[in-house]
């Protein structure tokens, strides 16, 4: 079995008048995170899904789970103070409750994912064990240094990280568990805890609209694409 695991815990600290965070935005009649949501229940590779949000949103979204009927095992619990936090909560309740052998972990702030991007990486997991999804950086790269250009960075290794991220459960449940032996606490994402250990993720061709909403711009970009 597969199950899903939507990070929707962010507090948004890094988008302007984030009052709201913005997984909760609504954007032609739909929450953010809803979009996310109904691409994983169409999968029909995901037999069980389980969303994590802030404690104080967890009674509203599950209130609208439950009025939606989207037809698959939707779970909703609190995330924590941070992504490597909320994901860990994430696996501990998939664990004891849902028990998959692979999970998929997505944040819901890239909206866009494609049905056939989280097709591929459901496939590839049971083969590798664990894989991500990452773009070819086509842009020039530079580090600043206070306001001005200080060098710049070769770019032929460098790929942006995009979810969804695979793994075989067992494999990312103990990375975890390591990484929190050695009180590491805001891990970038799930498949750098591999890297730790100096595991193998295999790495697959992700997309430009699988983007991330960071940003106010990124927010109205995703409002003109849809």
């Amino acid at each position: 079995m597969t199950s899903a695991i939507l990070l929707a815990a962010g507090q948004s600290l890094r988008f302007q008048e984030n009052v709201t965070p913005k997984q909760f935005f609504r954007v032609k009649g739909k929450k953010l995170y809803q979009f996310s949501l109904e691409t994983f229940v169409a999968s029909r590779h995901i037999q069980s899904i389980l969303l994590v949000v802030p404690e104080s949103w967890v009674a509203t979204v599950a209130d609208e789970v439950k009025r939606k009927k989207y037809g698959k095992t939707i779970a909703v619990i609190s995330g924590g103070k941070t992504r490597q936090e909320s994901s860990y909560l994430g696996l501990q309740y998939a664990y004891f409750h849902l028990k998959p052998d692979y999970v998929v972990i997505h944040d819901v702030a890239r909206p866009l994912v494609m049905n056939s991007l989280i097709d591929k990486v459901c496939v590839e997991v049971k083969k590798a064990g664990a894989v991500t999804l990452g773009r070819e950086v086509n842009d020039s790269l530079f580090v600043k240094e206070g306001e001005t250009l200080e060098s710049y960075l070769f770019k032929g290794k460098m790929y942006l990280v995009q979810t969804p991220q695979a793994f075989s459960f067992p494999l990312i449940f103990e990375a975890h568990e390591h990484a929190r032996q050695l009180k590491i606490k805001s891990a970038i994402d799930d498949a750098s805890l591999l890297r730790l250990q100096n595991k193998e993720v295999y790495v697959f061709p992700g997309s430009r609209q699988n983007f991330k909403i960071v940003t106010v711009d990124d927010l109205n970009l995703f409002k003109k694409l849809i």
